[in-house]
């Protein structure tokens, strides 16, 4: 096998796994939609009611935990664009009323 050819495959593999997990990350966002009966458009939007804020954390700490392999960026990402750091407010949130059950 040439050096091409490794590569080649080595890039379908990673681009055919960034590919399950973006799916991963969809499909979490779509059921917590579904869940609460909200718009995924409202979900990953930049509605700022309450509870369309109060969903949008529940779901950006329920992708973190549950796709181990998304980094902050990616998560963010899939949130219009939000800052990584959006999405670290948000597992604190949820960890610090973990704490506190």
């Amino acid at each position: 096998m040439t050096d091409r050819q490794a590569i080649k495959e080595n890039l379908e593999r990673a681009y055919q796994a960034k590919l399950a997990e973006r799916a991963e990350l969809i499909g979490i966002v779509r059921e917590v939609a579904e869940d609460f009966a909200i718009p995924v458009s409202d979900l990953v939007g930049r509605d700022l009611r309450r509870w369309v804020t109060d969903v949008r954390h529940l779901a950006m700490a329920r992708v973190y935990t549950e796709v181990e392999d998304a980094s902050l960026a990616d998560i963010a990402n899939l949130f219009g664009g939000r800052d990584h750091t959006t999405i670290l407010s948000a597992i604190r949130k949820f960890k610090s009323k973990g704490d506190a059950a």
